[in-house]
């Protein structure tokens, strides 16, 4: 009778199995590395932004003057500093939201910016995720459904609404049409904040693997660590550019406890 049973059991595995690949159409190969890649990169390593001179405060509040620093296409560049020293000023400036006060940032013409934060994830709430993706690509491909698990978006995300995800959820998804619209520079402002674990090892899986240029403000000393080959330093009103990786210069105690 056990073996009965037994075997009654794996048939219907069997049966749900063939019936779910039935349903789900095209799927996506078993696949745990991340991968994505963006036209254009036989340019990498050309001078993307340019800053000479550069300075800006809020009436008596200095945040920075007379900076000067490059940033090369390819780079994945921090952005760091303690609270108040200008991180968020810096990346509106180069979405052109605010001006400097005086120098000049030049920004390549061909760059293609895009801002990932929690306080611009603008989305449709109303709309599922898959609605949302469709719209955007049609139907989802063998090699969009991949980047899609890359980033820990799965079968079921398809199905719920945006109102009912969490933000670190929204924030992949924002992160996909990134990759998507082969935006080539990243400008990230807290990505991490109240993501969870696994959320957070996809992020940094992604933003790893992406071959663009990233410029992240962040206090996560770990995704930083982990991410970023230069550093943009507010050291004392100024920012400098270190040609060194992030986690040589937090070990080498330069940072101090200003995060």
């Amino acid at each position: 009778m056990k073996a009965k049973k037994f075997d009654n059991q794996v048939k219907s595995s069997i049966k749900k199995l063939e019936k779910r690949i039935k349903s789900d159409g095209e799927r996506p190969l078993e696949e745990k590395s991340v991968a994505f890649s963006l036209e254009g990169m036989a340019r990498q390593g050309r001078c993307l932004i340019r800053a000479e001179g550069l300075a800006k405060a809020f009436g008596e509040n200095r945040l920075f003057g007379e900076s000067d620093f490059y940033i090369l296409q390819g780079e994945k560049v921090a952005i760091f500093g303690p609270n108040g020293s200008g991180k968020t000023t810096l990346i509106r400036m180069l979405l052109g939201e605010i001006p400097a006060d005086t120098g000049a940032l030049w920004q390549s013409p061909a760059a293609k910016p895009f801002l990932l934060s929690q306080e611009n994830c603008d989305l449709p709430w109303e709309k599922t995720v898959a609605e949302v993706l469709t719209q955007k690509r049609g139907v989802l491909s063998w090699q969009d459904r991949t980047d899609l698990q890359n980033l820990g978006i799965t079968k079921e995300h398809l199905q719920q609404r945006l109102a009912t995800l969490s933000m670190g959820e929204c924030l992949r998804i924002r992160l996909i049409e990134a990759i998507w619209d082969r935006r080539d520079l990243l400008l990230l402002d807290e990505p991490t904040n109240h993501l969870d674990l696994p959320a957070r090892e996809h992020m940094e899986k992604t933003l790893a693997a992406y071959a663009g240029t990233l410029l992240i403000a962040s206090h996560d000393i770990v995704l930083l660590a982990k991410i970023c080959d230069k550093v943009l330093w507010f050291d004392g009103g100024c920012l400098r550019r270190l040609e060194v990786p992030f986690a040589d210069f937090w070990q080498s105690g330069k940072a101090g406890n200003g995060i």
